[in-house]
């Protein structure tokens, strides 16, 4: 392998020459509480995700299957996570994943239309614990578009 550094931002990349895409599918290792498809999803998102896409907006996005799974780190408070989503209805929900044992810490319905982003907020409730990452899960008929996704 070879690589040189250069002025673009870095990209999380596993290019299937080097790596099993099999032992991909259920790798995440979040390390922040932003995700932008394209630069950091990679580690941030399980199975389900289609290739990236860029729209004609320019916007990189990646489509989820009926359900899509996105990891986060959140800082020591958090109260919402927010999505940005095209093209897709259902219900965004926020967890955290206590080895198993869910809870809930906040859920919306969604309807955002195919012509623009749509930023779908979910209030994260007070049971949020600082060193548990938050499990944000897309639950949509089709699927949904999504460019971003965060903590704050």
């Amino acid at each position: 392998m070879r690589a040189r550094k250069t002025a673009k931002p870095f990209v999380w990349r596993f290019p299937d020459r080097l790596f099993d895409g099999g032992h991909l599918a259920f790798h995440m290792a979040p390390r922040d509480s932003r995700v932008v498809m394209g630069e950091n999803d990679v580690i941030h998102t399980a199975m389900g995700w289609s290739d990236l896409h860029h729209g004609a907006d320019g916007v990189a996005f990646r489509r989820s299957s009926p359900v899509g799974d996105i990891y986060l780190i959140g800082g020591e408070s958090v109260h919402q996570a927010t999505a940005s989503l095209r093209n897709g209805k259902g219900e965004a929900r926020a967890w955290h994943d206590n080895a198993g044992d869910l809870k809930l810490l906040g859920s919306i319905a969604f309807d955002a239309p195919a012509g623009s982003w749509t930023t779908v907020t979910i209030p994260i409730s007070a049971e949020y614990e600082a060193s548990n990452p938050i499990h944000i899960r897309l639950d949509t008929a089709a699927g949904v578009d999504v460019a971003t996704c965060a903590a704050s």
